[in-house]
């Protein structure tokens, strides 16, 4: 994704109250566009919880070019669980 329709995209879910508002608006954004690791680093950012971030995560993984940088999301992650949970997306995507 270009670095001006990334920046439109993060603007687009930060307007966004409700978290399943956001995870839409990725999930349109995801449907037409592929990630580097660093700008789904970014996105993953744009939500608070780490049930939301896997849920994000979700959406985007099977949409990153840079499968060789996948493991730099697991900084983005607050708990052991969920980067557990993480690792085993990541590893059997």
């Amino acid at each position: 994704m270009s670095e001006t329709d990334f920046e439109k995209l993060i603007t687009a879910i930060n307007k966004e109250l409700f978290t399943q508002n956001k995870l839409a608006i990725l999930e349109i954004a995801a449907k037409e566009n592929y990630f580097e690791t660093s700008q789904v680093s970014l996105i993953l950012k744009q939500f608070f919880t780490d049930s939301n971030k896997i849920s994000a995560l979700n959406i985007l993984l099977h949409k990153i070019l840079d499968k060789q940088n996948l493991y730099l999301l697991l900084d983005e992650f607050t708990f052991s669980s969920s980067k557990e949970e993480v690792k085993e997306l990541l590893i059997n995507h």
